[in-house]
Formats: C-alpha cells, structure tokens, sequence
C-alpha cells in the first residue's frame, strides 16, 4: 500500500512539527498514527483516522497551511 506509507510518512512530519499545531491536535494525530500503526483491523483504522482528521481539521486554533496538510492527509486516505 504505497498511499498508506506515504500517509505515515506525512503523518510523522506533521507530528514532529509541533510548535504550528496545538497540543490536543498532535495528540490526536499521534493517536491516528499509532493506529494505523497497529492496524487490526485496515478499513475501521483508515475510516476512524479520516473522521478524526475532518474534527481536528474544523479546529479555529489550526492555521491554514496545517489544514492543507490534514486535508491532503484525508484525501491520501480516501485513494
């Protein structure tokens, strides 16, 4: 699954950026990472990480270059 590497990869990166997002928003993030990670079960990990990224990405305290990013991450789920 080369979206789904390439997704962890970004993923990372955004994760490691911390200081552009705030501290529940990376948590969240670090959780979807885990997850998928993890992942048990591949279709609810994939349909949990795209419903968590739609609520962290209508987050106000979120700028919009970090929006872009957790909609080009949704969007590498949805291929």
């Amino acid at each position: 699954m080369k979206n789904l590497n390439e997704f962890r990869e970004l993923l990372s990166e955004i994760i490691e950026d911390e200081i552009s997002l705030p501290k529940n928003v990376i948590q969240k993030l670090k959780n979807i990472f885990k997850e998928i990670e993890e992942m048990e079960n591949i279709d609810q990990s994939i349909n949990n990480a795209k419903d968590t990224l739609a609520l962290i990405s209508e987050d106000p305290n979120i700028d919009s270059f970090s929006r872009t990013q957790l909609w080009n991450l949704s969007s590498m789920l949805e291929e």
